[in-house]
């Protein structure tokens, strides 16, 4: 599983909402974005883009 997190997102925060999944998904990867709020896809499209772009890859074997 991917989440991208945004670091200064206040509608839910990094340590209440993805930090806690960490102890319960197997096989997870947190990738959290400075200077970013609640939509990490809108506010950093190109790294929001390339982040998922390799987890896909990973994910085809590519």
């Amino acid at each position: 599983m991917l989440l991208v997190h945004g670091a200064e997102d206040r509608v839910t925060p990094l340590g209440t909402a993805a930090l806690p999944l960490l102890e319960h998904l197997a096989d997870v990867r947190l990738h959290v974005l400075g200077r970013c709020g609640h939509v990490p896809a809108l506010e950093h499209p190109h790294d929001f883009r390339r982040l998922l772009s390799c987890f896909l890859g990973r994910e085809r074997g590519h």
